[in-house]
């Protein structure tokens, strides 16, 4: 009686053919990008720039604030003692924005305040300027970027009225092009 309640199985090369038929065929993301056409390569080369510039800035950011904990507490101690020259020189070999901005300030000392404050504002300029650097660039690839979508959008949407027209039939494969039927 329990025999009767399995069902047989149907081994044939047709059974087997229909069921890996029927069985959706997945889309790996390299084949999708190769599908997108021409429009794709220069996406790509925007997407390289743009991670490019991103962990550039990152580690020249990260590199350029970073600064010794006592840092402030050593130079204040210096120009206590009026060590003001070694002062100066430990504050340039931090070789950071910081110590860039606190070296000038420091070789302003008996300057009267607003020449410190305008030294110092000026050197700020200048290092915010060197952080802030090649990051125009990825204003323009946001710019871009998106317009090659479009273009690859709108060129996409040429080809299938194109190849309807040529078929005079509106069918699924036909919209999703030789490229998607398999």
């Amino acid at each position: 009686m329990l025999l009767l309640q399995v069902p047989a199985v149907d081994t044939t090369a047709a059974s087997l053919s229909a069921t890996t038929a029927a069985q959706p065929q997945s889309l790996q993301l390299f084949d999708l990008v190769a599908k997108g056409g021409w429009v794709m390569i220069p996406i790509a080369f925007l997407f390289f720039a743009a991670l490019y510039l991103i962990f550039e800035r990152y580690f020249v950011i990260r590199s350029q604030t970073k600064s010794d904990a006592n840092f402030i507490d050593n130079i204040r101690d210096m120009i206590a003692q009026g060590n003001i020259k070694s002062a100066e020189s430990f504050a340039k070999n931090q070789r950071t924005s910081m110590g860039r901005v606190f070296e000038k300030a420091i070789g302003r000392i008996g300057s009267p305040i607003r020449e410190i404050e305008s030294t110092v504002e000026t050197v700020g300029q200048i290092e915010l300027s060197r952080l802030e650097r090649n990051m125009g660039y990825l204003g323009i690839i946001a710019g871009i970027a998106p317009m090659m979508g479009f273009i690859g959008t709108i060129s996409g949407i040429i080809r299938i009225f194109y190849d309807i027209s040529l078929s005079d039939n509106i069918s699924v494969g036909i919209i999703a092009g030789d490229s998607m039927r398999k």
